[in-house]
């Protein structure tokens, strides 16, 4: 994960977040729709898919322990079996959800969580697909991952508020 000061590469500028150009990597943007604010942003590889989300966080505090645990215990009530494991980043959430397929038809898919915080940021992942479940097709989301560089600011935000994705001016 990279810091604002490591701007060397060719990227998209989406505001809280630099996505590197990588070959075979699409960018989706998730908008609410009552708002048109974007919420997330989906980095798509063939047979992968990778949800993020930006949040500001406090000076000398990790976020990810208690979202995580927050996220387990909702997988809970869901009655939604998890597990955490070692992972690149640290402690990641796996685990089998339902989802529909394109027919409507009720399917289990596997899919990971990972948290990453940096200075005064929080950045979530919610990876599903080959990345989820094979170690290689993993190992090249957590690469891109890796690369994205957030643009945090310095402006006063709570903890949790969610950073300002932007579409970008090209």
């Amino acid at each position: 994960m990279s810091s604002e000061s490591e701007q060397s590469l060719e990227v998209i500028d989406l505001g809280c977040l630099q996505v590197p150009l990588h070959p075979d990597l699409e960018i989706q943007v998730d908008v609410e729709n009552s708002t048109n604010d974007i919420v997330s942003i989906s980095l798509l590889l063939p047979h992968s898919v990778a949800a993020v989300q930006v949040f500001a966080s406090a000076t000398n505090d990790d976020a990810w322990p208690e979202v995580r645990d927050a996220i387990v215990a909702g997988l809970a009530q869901q009655h939604v079996d998890s597990s955490i494991t070692l992972g690149r980043f640290g402690t990641e959430i796996h685990c089998t959800m339902p989802t529909q397929d394109e027919h409507g038809k009720t399917i289990v898919q596997p899919v990971k969580f990972v948290g990453i915080d940096g200075p005064r940021w929080f950045l979530r992942a919610t990876v599903g697909g080959d990345a989820a479940v094979f170690p290689e097709a993993g190992r090249v989301m957590d690469d891109i991952l890796a690369s994205l560089i957030v643009m945090r600011g310095d402006q006063a935000m709570a903890p949790g508020e969610p950073l300002k994705f932007l579409l970008p001016a090209e």
